[in-house]
């Protein structure tokens, strides 16, 4: 199962609406002609079928890539397309093309504007329906631009009254990685959720931030594995 962001739904599934040109009526019948609007359903059809298969066949690369287990979910967001670009381009998978009648009738990419974020996001969910820690999640929250290598990454679990981590919180709150994290909500007593931040360094001014690591219920395993799968992320994009 794949659990896509809403800005992902619209980009794998194809999610729009049509525009079509005021039907005709044939001249010998005095009947619409919808041949043009038949054309689009047709080009639309095929489409969502060359893109369910691009999906599953990327959901498999990314499974491997991150070694998502079968039974959690994952999504992405804003840069992380580009990641889902690079992935597919490593294993020769090209993503379907929007034929051109599609795009004159108003279809778009609606993950095309996303890639080009400097932030980014891939998450993974719990959904196996066994598991005692059903639903808990967890999302890796990258700078692609951060330039802070594999070798360099160091974590830091962020406190909300730590005057140690004040420097590095404002950073972040000013920086590309604020669209995706919420300290206020995500660091106020009670809300269940962890913040881990990855520098080149543990603290200080000076300190470049790679990413965070957002956790709900998976604290014993996420700053371990979100930290490998932000090395990979940084891997594939440099």
């Amino acid at each position: 199962m794949v659990s896509l962001s809403s800005e992902a739904q619209k980009a794998m599934a194809g999610a729009v609406s049509l525009s079509t040109p005021d039907s005709k009526s044939d001249a010998s019948s005095g009947k619409p002609d919808l041949s043009g609007f038949e054309a689009i359903v047709a080009a639309k059809t095929q489409l969502a079928k060359e893109e369910s298969a691009y999906a599953s066949k990327l959901d498999s690369i990314v499974r491997s890539t991150f070694d998502v287990p079968k039974d959690s979910a994952w999504m992405v967001s804003g840069a992380g397309f580009a990641v889902l670009n690079k992935l597919a381009a490593s294993h020769d998978l090209q993503r379907p093309k929007i034929p051109q009648i599609l795009a004159d009738a108003g279809v778009k990419d609606f993950s095309a504007e996303e890639m080009d974020s400097k932030g980014g996001v891939i998450g993974f969910t719990v959904t196996a329906a066994h598991a005692a820690n059903r639903g808990s999640h967890m999302e890796v929250v990258f700078d692609r631009t951060s330039a802070v290598a594999p070798d360099q990454m160091r974590l830091l679990a962020l406190k909300k009254d730590d005057p140690s981590n004040q420097s590095l919180l404002n950073k972040m709150q000013g920086g590309e990685l604020s669209r995706f994290i919420d300290t206020t909500a995500d660091l106020q007593a009670g809300s269940g959720t962890s913040l881990f931040m990855v520098t080149d360094n543990a603290s200080g001014e000076k300190a470049r931030i790679a990413g965070v690591i957002r956790s709900t219920g998976l604290d014993d395993v996420a700053p371990s594995s979100g930290l490998a799968v932000l090395k990979r992320i940084t891997e594939l994009m440099s």
